[in-house]
């Protein structure tokens, strides 16, 4: 987490999480939880908005009946 927290904190970065209205996720199904909680973590991090995920609109895309990727173990997914 503390990687998520210098990443978002260099300038760019934060000028465009302090900027953000909307967020747009697509492939929603293969998105894990771990994901969401560090993007609502970042957003109060850097915007200081104690509203869930900071305060943004979630627009949420994809194919909820797509199954997840099959990977061998030990293997990443390219």
């Amino acid at each position: 987490m503390q990687r998520c927290y210098e990443m978002a904190s260099r300038p760019t970065s934060a000028s465009i999480w302090r900027k953000c209205k909307r967020l747009v996720i697509d492939e929603i199904s293969m998105v894990d939880g771990d994901y969401f909680e560090k993007t609502e973590a970042v957003g109060h991090y850097v915007r200081k908005n104690d509203k869930p995920f900071s305060g943004n609109q979630l627009i949420l895309c994809g194919d909820y009946f797509q199954l997840s990727p099959v990977v061998k173990e030990g293997h990443a997914c390219p």
